[in-house]
């Protein structure tokens, strides 16, 4: 168990094998370990946190040795010196150093690089760092998806759109075109802010209603927002109220490809597009193909006589508008009538609205027909339409039938007292009406229809009724001449009261 080193010269290890199989086992015995450290220049060295070396080995290294490595112009002295100390043998044997590893007098190895200590990870700390650090281990390919599909967010088609045409971005749009609900009224938009709010539009999944009122749009507007209606499957509710679409046929053009290849819309507002009789044919046209649209709104237009015929008939034939406003047009006379027809015929409207416009007393005929024939129909709108007292009496005697209709609103007509006493009446004595309000502004009433109303009221306690100032006497004839034929109210208000 001894460890021998011979040295470099291969002949004298020849020579000189014979010479150490004499070595005993008790000269090995007869050497002592030296007293303290300073004594030897070669001892066994433990493993401390300087010189890592197992405790098991024996380790052969001298500091001039080393020196000799580093300084080859030495003399010829310390080489003979090393050459000695080379051929010197150390033998130890195994066990434990003697040496404290704590003890100061052991760091004194200046030449000899100590590695520093190798931190031990904990497995569980790592497997957390991994988690907490994912993001930093993405790949480039996942942040080129990314990229991506952030540069095609609306926001950012937006933005782009906004530099390459030069306009300033609307920061509301940006801060809402995400909501279900977009409005945008009256800022006044031009066309190119109008092409750059169509763009990130086109495949919007968020956008269900749109509101582009006072806007005015006119041409060139109406056709980057008709591109985007017909790419676009999630708008449903469109508002163009009060903007310039029908300023030109071009404009109606766009306006009428929008509502007949869009398939999903369903409550439209053209109000105030000035609109006119030149208009109304195509624009009918391309409503009927839309099957889909509950509500339309086409008041404060230009819609005069000729437009009658058209709009009559596609009221008359649609089954499935259940909202219609066509108030503040220039319907009158036979106009007017065929409107008062196709809302007759209508088998679907719930709501319509045909106030400010001219029916007179011949549509005002028509209109008592409406109220006795249509039995779907609930709320009517037909103030200031220019009815007379003549047909305040014909709807009163054509509401005994109705069963329908929970709101009337007649105001500002020159129906006089008798009519809207007529019309009390009527409401008192029909048994099966379901009439919530009754509106009859400014319109004077005498102390018999508030006798009339409070037994009304009485009965039916949410019944209300909005009307003119109260005066003492009648403001109507016994008899008036209303179109060349008589009519007596006396009669008329008799036979309400017998019935």
């Amino acid at each position: 168990m001894t460890d021998v080193l011979i040295s470099n010269n291969e002949n004298e290890l020849i020579n000189s094998s014979k010479k150490f199989k004499n070595v005993t086992i008790k000269k090995i015995e007869e050497i002592e370990e030296p007293d303290s450290r300073s004594s030897s220049t070669f001892a066994s060295r433990p493993a401390t946190n300087k010189a890592p070396a197992q405790r098991s080995q024996a380790t052969f290294r001298s500091s001039s040795f080393k020196k000799k490595a580093e300084n080859d112009d030495q003399d010829e002295d310390n080489e003979e010196n090393d050459e000695k100390q080379q051929n010197q043998v150390l033998i130890t044997e195994l066990g434990e150093s003697v040496y404290d590893e704590t003890s100061d007098e052991y760091d004194d190895d200046d030449d000899i690089q100590i590695p520093k200590v190798r931190k031990i990870l904990d497995p569980e700390l790592l497997y957390t760092n991994d988690i907490e650090n994912e993001k930093d281990y993405e790949t480039d390919l996942e942040d080129d998806e990314k990229k991506d599909k952030q540069d095609n967010t609306p926001k950012d088609i937006y933005i782009k759109m906004c530099e390459n045409l030069k306009v300033i971005p609307c920061r509301y749009f940006m801060a809402h075109i995400e909501n279900k609900r977009l409005v945008m009224r009256y800022h006044q938009f031009s066309n190119e802010e109008i092409r750059a709010i169509s763009k990130p539009l086109w495949h919007n999944f968020n956008v269900e209603k749109l509101y582009l009122d006072g806007n005015w749009i006119e041409f060139n507007g109406a056709k980057y927002l008709s591109r985007m209606v017909r790419q676009n499957d999630f708008i449903t509710e469109l508002s163009l109220a009060d903007n310039r679409l029908g300023e030109n046929t071009q404009g109606t053009e766009e306006v009428c490809r929008m509502v007949s290849e869009n398939c999903i819309l369903k409550k439209l507002n053209l109000s105030g597009n000035c609109f006119s009789d030149r208009d109304v044919e195509i624009l009918t046209i391309a409503l009927e193909k839309n099957r889909l649209l509950k509500e339309l709104d086409l008041s404060h237009n230009n819609f005069g006589e000729e437009s009658g015929k058209f709009l009559g008939q596609f009221i008359s034939s649609n089954d499935t508008l259940e909202t219609l406003d066509i108030s503040w047009n220039n319907f009158r006379g036979k106009a007017a009538k065929e409107i008062a027809l196709g809302i007759k015929e209508n088998v679907r409207l719930k709501r319509c609205n045909v106030s400010f416009n001219g029916f007179d007393t011949d549509g005002g005929k028509v209109l008592a027909d409406v109220i006795k024939s249509n039995n779907t129909l609930e709320h009517l709108d037909i103030s200031n339409t220019r009815l007379t007292a003549e047909c305040a009496a014909a709807i009163a005697n054509a509401y005994e039938q109705n069963d329908s209709l929970k709101s009337l609103n007649m105001s500002n007509n020159p129906i006089t007292t008798s009519g809207a006493l007529a019309l009390i009446y009527s409401i008192k004595l029909n048994s099966s009406s379901i009439l919530e309000i009754l509106e009859l502004s400014e319109i004077p009433v005498t102390k018999d229809f508030e006798n009339v109303l409070k037994e009304i009221q009485e009965i039916r306690p949410d019944f209300k009724c909005l009307r003119g100032p109260i005066i003492s006497t009648s403001n109507t004839k016994s008899i008036l001449y209303e179109g060349g034929t008589k009519v007596d109210f006396e009669k008329i208000l008799s036979s309400l009261k017998k019935k």
